[in-house]
């Protein structure tokens, strides 16, 4: 945040994985902007709290900072600055509940050799849209000033 580089000026910004990390997400993503030309484009992908919730996660560790968003409020934090063209979530992982035999190696192996890697790969999609994917992958245009 407090590296000095040129405003307008990058084309393309990506972050992965960082936004969960940052103590003020609304200065961050002001800051992306601000980097950006005109119509310069953000590529962003970040924890999925509703799922991360449904998972064993370990709490955080003294002084590590983790604030993780869901599909609203990211979008909420994009919408003053960028034009989001696709949200969506990528790589259910469950390791509790129904999903997690689900998503269970095993099952997906046992799925392949009995010839249903399709229906698995349905099975991922339908979770992915439902928001259940552990990552939201965000990608957006900086809106005109």
């Amino acid at each position: 945040m407090d590296i000095d580089l040129p405003n307008a000026h990058y084309d393309v910004a990506i972050s992965l994985e960082v936004l969960s990390h940052v103590a003020d997400q609304q200065a961050f993503i002001n800051k992306i902007a601000a980097l950006l030309t005109p119509e310069g484009i953000l590529m962003l992908a970040t924890q999925n709290r509703p799922a991360l919730e449904r998972s064993s996660i370990p709490a955080p560790k003294p002084g590590q900072l983790r604030r993780w968003v869901d599909r609203s409020e990211l979008e909420q934090l994009l919408k003053a600055n960028f034009c989001v063209q696709e949200l969506f979530s990528i790589t259910p992982q469950f390791n509790r509940g129904v999903l997690r035999l689900v998503n269970a190696r095993r099952v997906k192996q046992l799925a392949a050799n009995l010839g249903l890697s399709r229906v698995m790969g349905r099975i991922k999609k339908i979770q992915e849209g439902a928001g259940l994917g552990w990552t939201l992958m965000a990608l957006a245009q900086r809106r005109k000033r």
